[in-house]
């Protein structure tokens, strides 16, 4: 079920209402059945009844405020003037997706058997109010269609998601545990920064509550992580229980306090662990994390974190990922990471096994082993450009399949992907245009719903196809 929330809103004309008040009954069941199947691909639908005073637009803008409504689709039933509704869309100051359908698909022929006018005339009412919203700088997409003979539908829900995924972006907080790997410039943004140029707000982990959580973690809760992972995953038999135990515990009270500050994202350095810092460095339980839906990256990153945060709310197949090595010969790219990944994306069921840590006084751990699954995908990365602006970059890719003849994806988080064109072009044009070391990975045909995300959030959007 998505947690998108829609704000719908009907347009039409007063004089219509005052000449012939009647006209609009047979264009309701239209603007029902639009409302109907936004719900059914999973939307919650904040809508009201339609709108042709200025004063009826802005006690409908009012009530999208009050429910923080993340977008607004707005349903042409006839024409409106734009001055009429222009106030609201401006004090809304949200995305808006206009939905441009009309009721009868094969007008030609039906015009004259009935009058089919009336009701199929609102796309100039369309074109009137995009121009207001373009010359006032509110962010909007138009989709046309007929509901039932296009994926217009489809498309409105897309476009819904990438506005979710700019909100989320816009307000998320994110978590820090050890500070910024030390020299890596690339995705490096001071909480200052992030906070003024994207919305997000940096929490560093306060360690005396940390400590405290790790204290109050009880056996019992232990232990029934244990007895989930023993179905989770497959355990190497040589797995040190004491170890294990205390990576655990330590994830545990990550956990808590990731729930204690309401955290949508989160980074770990793992230099930040042991003395002056978290008891272990729990891979095994960050990836469990992740697969609950609290976006993730490494190395104190929380420019990627936030990214991965604010997307896999919207899109849950989404991975953090770091590119290795290119294979030169099959036109591939290689990803690994230490121990973290979203494991609901694993090929196949994922290993447990001890980790020799010799980074810091934290002493060994344990990590799970798994490989990303195959399949359709982007590749997502936000890079910083000069004067607080960003890039992002997106590259539709072919997650590969994996052969594991000699054991390599039993030691760490392993990938591959196939881009579209030459590796070399590829990787050329990547960091031509900026791209970080860091960055993410979305399942399924979202490119242009990734696109529009970055409209929203003021972006210079790059593909790599």
């Amino acid at each position: 079920m998505s947690n998108i929330k829609i704000g719908f809103l009907p347009l039409y004309l007063q004089l219509y209402e005052d000449i012939k008040p009647w006209a609009k009954e047979p264009m309701l069941p239209h603007k029902e059945e639009c409302i109907k199947r936004l719900k059914d691909m999973g939307a919650e639908v904040i809508a009201v009844d339609l709108c042709t005073k200025e004063e009826q637009f802005m006690a409908a803008a009012d009530l999208f405020i009050k429910e923080d409504v993340d977008v607004i689709v707005t349903l042409h039933i006839a024409y409106s003037p734009s001055l009429k509704s222009i106030g609201a869309f401006v004090k809304m100051n949200k995305p808006v997706i206009a939905l441009d359908a009309t009721p009868t698909y094969d007008f030609k022929s039906s015009m004259f058997v009935k009058d089919e006018i009336f009701p199929n005339h609102g796309i100039h009412g369309v074109q009137d109010m995009c121009n207001l919203l373009r010359r006032n700088n509110i962010p909007f997409k138009v989709e046309a269609g007929h509901i039932d003979h296009s994926d217009v539908i489809e498309r409105v829900f897309a476009d819904c998601q990438a506005a979710k995924a700019a909100k989320n972006l816009k307000s998320i907080r994110v978590g820090r545990v050890g500070g910024s790997f030390d020299g890596m410039g690339d995705f490096f943004k001071t909480p200052e920064e992030l906070k003024d140029e994207l919305g997000a707000t940096v929490v560093p982990i306060d360690l005396e509550l940390y400590n405290n959580l790790y204290s109050a973690v009880t056996d019992e809760e232990i232990n029934a992580q244990i007895a989930y992972d023993k179905e989770a995953f497959e355990f190497y038999p040589d797995v040190n229980e004491a170890d294990y135990y205390i990576a655990t515990k330590a994830g545990i009270a990550l956990e808590k306090w990731i729930e204690a500050e309401k955290l949508g994202a989160y980074t770990v350095n793992f230099l930040g662990t042991g003395t002056g810092g978290i008891h272990k460095m729990p891979f095994h339980y960050i990836c469990k994390i992740i697969a609950k839906g609290i976006g993730y990256a490494g190395e104190g990153d929380v420019l990627t974190a936030s990214l991965v945060g604010a997307l896999q709310a919207v899109y849950p197949e989404t991975s953090f990922t770091e590119m290795f090595c290119p294979c030169w010969k099959t036109g591939e790219v290689f990803l690994s990471h230490m121990g973290e990944m979203n494991i609901n994306l694993s090929s196949r069921k994922p290993k447990l096994k001890n980790c020799g840590f010799n980074w810091t006084d934290a002493g060994n751990t344990t990590q799970l082993t798994a490989c990303l699954k195959q399949g359709e995908a982007v590749l997502v990365n936000l890079a910083p450009c000069a004067e607080g602006k960003y890039t992002l970059i997106l590259a539709p890719v072919e997650m590969k399949d994996f052969r594991d003849e000699n054991g390599v994806y039993d030691t760490e988080i392993r990938g591959w992907f196939k881009p579209n064109k030459p590796i070399e072009r590829f990787l050329e044009e990547y960091s031509n245009y900026g791209g970080t070391h860091h960055c993410a990975v979305v399942y399924g045909d979202n490119l242009k719903s990734l696109e529009l995300f970055g409209k929203f959030m003021g972006f210079e959007v790059v593909v790599i196809e």
